[in-house]
């Protein structure tokens, strides 16, 4: 148990990071207390589903808009994790293979397996629409309007219930004016990557179009050494139509339709060993491939396999991540007087290959390869109004979600020892998902006075799940291990409330309490019969949350933070069973931190940024024993995954101009640091990512009517090699994987405006 000492140092740590910061404010904004000229830019957010200001809105948000997307070069979606504090959002899933798989973290909260039986802990939402699978997550920042991140349970205001947080993606919506732009990028590792926008006015006054595209392409830094194969290149096609039509004066409907198509290799993944060279390779089934099957090949699995070089691998089995993703959704809004409706009606479908060979060797250990097919459909409906003399605000929601998918996996496990032995070779076989889930949700906000106001909101959800997990030997071509079908139901009541105080018309200060709940599912992966699939329990959140917001020094400066406590129970945790991975529960945790937010405008043309995150987690209790009694490998003391206790970030932009008709010169860095993190559940000394610091930098100029915009960049400036995710299977093949993230890259831009 943690003395009382450390947690004191670990108080006063945090208390000296948020003076440093204030002490920062107060210095670069004295000289701004006299200028009147310029200010902040005012934040509209839709995080309660109306349009108001951040500075007004009770809840711990994290918000970007297009230009601040823009400028610190931003691309796709995952890439806002560096800029928010307390979370990590990663672009590929560990064991999956893919290139594109979101396992997106928010306080703590969230989960890295992309299996279909396992629902994220952050919910992912384009333009209202949930995004219900990790694989097509990451989603290209193409034409949006603002992102915003909101931090804590947020069931009773969105349509699939969201226990750790929400991702909340907002497009440009069409208008009546003809433009566009148009952008090539150019770079290292052969990089060329085109975007273009084109708004439409079709009909005056009545429909409008919006039609944008995208293209990336660069060369991977990853290398297969054996068969001189790249691999971590990027290779990625978008389009998206937004179609916005006003009938008449009380009725506004949009339709959307994107598409995005991706034929890349797989993540850069590697050997990584930090323990003496004789226990590489130490499992048990190595061990049975170095007794009867290396004798007669001449190739043991051993240490010669460990790469010697950066990004490189012995590897030779699969290896690819295709997607083709595409979506179509209408949203109807009707001010029908008293009340407001909204319905949004949403599609969405994923197909989806890829492999790996998690080996790293000409060895065949053990290989997987996944070919993945997903659909979705959502209907939500909302009803909006005031009563009480408009002192009351209420919003009533009904949702319903149907999934169906299936993951059509082979593996091939010890591949060389079964042939031996006279066994089969392969593992293969779909799961096959049938998912519904329903739900009503209402919330209120009520102005007790002009500054006084009370929330409070409700949430009911029933989530039924069938899943199927098919599993044969491939050359017998019958039920050898599993054909179990598993059937639950699971339901919840979720509240929230919240009261904030409006001090001063530039600071506000806020509590609340809210519950969360994620719905429980199956194990997905089996070596041995079974009878069904096992089940597991679903999580359940129960979170304290205040924070104030302010803005001051004549609107030069935006600070607002957030301080924390959340009660986690049935922790849903990926660990390796055997050779497969599954999802169990641990019992409880707890998890208490803070974030503190800084935007300030020092002097005409500069702008700076800063943030502080600090999370403490913790399990408090554990469950020794799962559902069949084996051991779960997880101890009190083991760091929760993707939490780091500290994450900072800060950037500034001086913007000066060359002359009268010359245009400006801006000149911006950006920096993020987290401390160190641990990748699985079970911390595995070779998979704990020590603490580390990010640099990107930018110059760019801009033409005198903002037409033209040429820039420089340079990412990741200091070449910091580091790994965003990995995977431990040291008992039965005695090794340990990382992926690692993109070394330093340059590049050009150059962007027209019409």
């Amino acid at each position: 148990m943690r003395s009382h000492a450390a947690l004191t140092r670990y108080r006063t740590m945090l208390l000296q990071s948020v003076g440093v910061t204030l002490g920062v404010t107060l210095g670069l904004t004295s000289v701004a207390a006299a200028q009147e000229t310029f200010g902040l830019e005012e934040i509209m957010v839709t995080a309660r589903k109306f349009s108001e200001a951040l500075q007004d809105t009770p809840i711990s948000i994290t918000a970007f808009t297009a230009t601040d997307l823009e400028k610190r070069g931003m691309s796709n979606i995952s890439q806002i994790g560096d800029a928010t504090p307390n979370m990590k959002f990663d672009a590929t899933a560990p064991i999956s293979g893919a290139s594109n798989a979101a396992a997106i973290f928010i306080r703590g909260i969230g989960q890295t397996d992309f299996i279909l039986t396992v629902d994220p802990g952050v919910g992912l939402y384009l333009d209202g629409v949930y995004i219900s699978r990790s694989v097509g997550g990451v989603l290209d920042l193409l034409d949006l309007e603002r992102v915003e991140v909101l931090r804590g349970p947020q069931g009773t205001l969105f349509g699939r219930n969201t226990i750790g947080g929400a991702i909340n993606l907002t497009s440009k919506k069409p208008d009546g004016k003809f433009a566009g732009m148009g952008e090539v990028t150019m770079g290292s590792y052969n990089r060329i990557d085109a975007r273009l926008s084109v708004n439409i006015p079709i009909i005056e006054d009545k429909f409008f179009a919006r039609i944008s595209a995208s293209s990336k392409n660069r060369d991977g830094f990853g290398r297969r050494l054996l068969t001189d194969q790249k691999y971590g290149n990027q290779n990625t096609n978008s389009v998206r139509g937004a179609f916005r039509l006003l009938p008449s004066e009380n009725i506004e409907i949009n339709l959307s339709a994107d598409y995005t198509r991706a034929r890349e290799e797989s993540p850069v993944t590697t050997l990584v060993w930090d323990r003496p060279l004789s226990e590489f390779g130490g499992g048990a089934i190595t061990g049975l491939y170095n007794m009867f099957v290396a004798p007669v090949t001449g190739l043991p699995y051993d240490s010669r396999w460990l790469p010697h070089e950066k990004n490189t691998s012995y590897a030779t089995g699969p290896t690819g991540s295709n997607l083709d993703v595409w979506g179509l959704s209408m949203t109807v809004d009707w001010d029908a007087g008293p009340v407001a409706v909204k319905s949004i009606t949403a599609y969405r479908k994923v197909k989806a290959d890829f492999g790996r060979d998690p080996d790293g060797s000409p060895v065949v250990l053990v290989q997987t390869s996944n070919v993945m097919d997903t659909e979705q459909f959502s209907q939500e409906f909302q009803f909006t109004g005031k009563a009480m003399n408009d002192r009351l605000t209420w919003l009533a929601g009904a949702y319903y979600f149907k999934e169906t998918g299936s993951d059509d996996v082979t593996a091939n496990i010890g591949w060389g020892i079964f042939e031996a032995l006279g066994i089969p070779l392969s593992i293969h076989g779909p799961t096959i998902v049938d998912n519904r889930s329903y739900a009503a949700f209402l919330n209120l906000n009520y102005a007790i006075t002009d500054k006084l106001n009370l929330s409070g909101g409700i949430r009911y959800s029933e989530d039924k799940k069938k899943a199927t997990v098919n599993q044969y030997f491939t050359d017998l071509g019958i039920l050898a291990l599993a054909n179990p079908v598993g059937k639950k139901n699971f339901d919840d009541v979720t509240p929230k409330v919240s009261l904030d105080y409006r001090w001063t018309g530039e600071f506000m200060t806020y509590a609340s309490y809210a519950k969360g709940f994620k719905s429980g599912g199956f194990t997905g992966r089996y070596v041995v019969p079974t009878l069904e699939p096992r089940p597991f329990d679903p999580e359940k959140l129960t979170t304290y949350e205040v924070g104030f917001k302010s803005q001051f020094l004549d609107n030069h400066v935006r600070l607002n933070a957030s301080a924390f406590y959340s009660d986690y129970k049935d922790i849903q945790v990926t660990i390796f069973n055997g050779v497969a991975p599954e999802t169990r529960n641990a019992a409880k945790g707890r998890i208490k931190g803070a974030e503190v937010e800084l935007t300030a405008l020092p002097a005409e043309g500069l702008t700076v940024t800063g943030a502080i995150g600090y999370m403490d987690a913790k399990y408090t209790k554990f469950n020794p024993l799962d559902s069949v009694g084996l051991v779960l490998p997880l101890q009190i003391t083991n760091k929760f995954v993707n939490t780091p206790k500290w994450s900072l970030n800060a950037s500034a932009e001086y913007r000066f101009p060359l002359g009268e008709k010359a245009g400006d010169i801006a000149l911006r860095a950006d920096w993020n640091y987290h401390s160190k993190i641990a990748m699985d559940a079970v911390n595995t000394p070779e998979l704990i990512q020590k603490g580390m610091s990010l640099i990107n930098s930018r110059i760019s100029y801009h033409s005198p009517n903002e037409m033209w915009e040429f820039a420089l960049f340079v990412t990741n400036l200091t070449n910091e090699r580091y790994f965003v995710g990995g995977v431990a299977d040291i008992a039965s093949f005695g090794l340990v994987e990382a992926t690692w993230a993109r070394p330093r890259e340059w590049g050009a831009s150059v962007k027209a405006s019409f």
